[in-house]
């Protein structure tokens, strides 16, 4: 039976006070919490874009894990994220609903969710079900920030 080790969410850029909303001020990382054997997950921000590496394949624990992540975010007025998914080579539809719920989230902030270095089989998902016209997907981190360029700030 394989060993189960906590998600990681490690966050750089998670603002907790009001009067420090700067991306990356407060450099914390926060403690690993149980939901997934395989999900590891990294906050960092680049300018006003919070960019969330996701690692493994993510399911239903994983989901949820990405949505203790953007809530926060979303509150906060953190709404121009990017999910890196270069790590992750599957994600059930528990994990497909829940970005959705984040981009919809993001949009009504008046920010947006774009999905970074999309693995094939993650691609067919999003390819058949068509959200691949509703989520951009990027190969180049740049591209993906630059994207926001035109999402108005809140």
């Amino acid at each position: 039976m394989r060993s189960r080790t906590p998600i990681s969410t490690q966050s750089e850029c998670r603002e907790r006070t009001s009067s420090d909303l700067a991306c990356g001020n407060l450099g914390v990382d926060w403690p690993a919490q149980r939901y997934n054997q395989e999900v590891t997950v990294h906050e960092r921000c680049v300018g006003d874009v919070t960019i969330i590496d996701v690692g493994g394949r993510i399911t239903e624990d994983g989901a949820e894990a990405l949505r203790a992540l953007v809530q926060p975010l979303v509150r906060q007025g953190r709404v121009k994220i990017v999910f890196d998914l270069q790590e992750t080579p599957y994600i059930d539809t528990t994990a497909l609903g829940e970005i959705v719920r984040a981009h919809a989230s993001a949009t009504r902030g008046g920010g947006g969710l774009k999905l970074l270095h999309v693995r094939p089989k993650v691609h067919t998902l999003l390819s058949i079900t068509r959200l691949d016209a509703v989520l951009g997907e990027f190969e180049d981190e740049g591209a993906a920030l630059r994207s926001f360029a035109s999402t108005p700030d809140k």
